[in-house]
């Protein structure tokens, strides 16, 4: 039964390649009582006129273009032009199974619940997949306390590395929207807050009392992202450190436990990781590099969270990558992060 109009909205900005394999997999779904809504972010490619053919092809979409601000104010401009009983936010350069909307409709209904997450696929510039992260089958319905004591801190980021439950990215869910209307939720830019999702998301489930669980990988989550020494960006460092205070300070304003609230230093230190591996692989002078490095791994808040940081719920790689930063060796962090990246 297609008894609600269910919302899709597309943050859009430069995604010629890919933009029609991904509405193509929506207007296809076989739930098709939809509501699409193409949100253009200012693209300065063909992304555009692709989306205003769609609109002549399929009555359900509709196209709003606008200038850039950013996925997270694209975001809310598609909600806030939403008329569904139910919303999804996808990803415009990667895709969804056939069925997807069908199966995260009838979980949330069937129990009754405020938002459904599902699993995905990562999958490589060929088109193969090579990892799948799919929620187990053991739980599939938290509740209340269940939420906070069990869900929100393995959304984001399991106790040990490596064992994901569940993967912290809105595009995974199906929302309520009488829930998001009732708290008036919208999506903090990622221009304010690095990893946005995070930190909106955190925001959200201080309000979400029933959560299901769909143990299958509907989504395709592309790794279209240009090479790290082609994207590279001088103050990611500051971006992610600001990012973690300004989660842990919601998260304490929201009243979360320690436990949420210690989680929050893993995405955190991957994320300073991926920055560090930024930088040695960028097209600058070793000097300016090993400069740089220097001032990330004497960071006072770095070095805090490092000390506090469990060392035995991380694979050996890592365990020695942390001792190096901990202990500032700043040339052994250079050459484990050069070979981590080489691999």
């Amino acid at each position: 039964m297609e008894n609600s109009l269910i919302t899709i909205v597309l943050p859009i900005y430069n995604v010629e390649k890919y933009l029609n394999r991904c509405i193509e997999s929506i207007v296809t779904q076989t739930y098709s009582n939809l509501e699409i809504i193409l949100v253009d972010d200012g693209s300065i490619d063909n992304s555009p006129v692709i989306c205003d053919d769609w609109v002549n092809k399929d009555d359900r979409i509709r196209v709003i273009h606008k200038q850039n601000e950013g996925a997270g104010i694209a975001r809310n401009t598609g909600l806030q032009n939403a008329s569904g009983e139910y919303i999804c936010f996808f990803d415009s350069d990667d895709y969804i199974e056939k069925n997807t909307i069908e199966k995260l409709y009838n979980e949330i209904t069937k129990n009754n619940a405020q938002v459904v997450i599902c699993g995905f696929s990562k999958v490589d510039n060929n088109g193969n997949v090579f990892k799948e992260i799919i929620p187990p089958k053991d739980k599939l319905l938290y509740s209340n306390d269940e939420i906070l004591n069990e869900f929100l801190p393995d959304l984001i980021a399991p106790e040990i590395a490596g064992n994901n439950r569940f993967y912290m990215s809105l595009w995974l869910f199906m929302y309520s929207m009488k829930t998001i209307k009732d708290i008036d939720w919208k999506f903090v830019s990622e221009r304010d807050i690095f990893s946005e999702d995070v930190y909106s998301l955190l925001e959200l489930f201080a309000h979400i009392k029933t959560v299901a669980v769909l143990p299958e990988a509907l989504y395709y989550y592309c790794n279209n992202n240009a090479s790290l020494s082609k994207s590279y960006i001088p103050d990611r460092y500051k971006k992610i450190k600001n990012f973690y205070l300004e989660t842990v300070k919601l998260s304490e304003h929201l009243n979360y436990s320690q436990k949420i609230i210690s989680r929050l230093s893993k995405p955190y230190l991957g994320y300073v990781l991926a920055a560090l591996k930024q930088e040695v692989v960028c097209d600058r002078k070793f000097f300016e590099i090993r400069k740089t490095i220097k001032e990330i791994i004497d960071d006072t808040v770095l070095q805090t969270v490092l000390k506090k940081h469990k060392r035995d719920k991380v694979n050996l790689a890592k365990k020695v990558i942390y001792f190096a930063i901990r202990n500032k060796l700043y040339t052994l962090c250079f050459l484990l992060l050069k070979a981590k990246s080489s691999n």
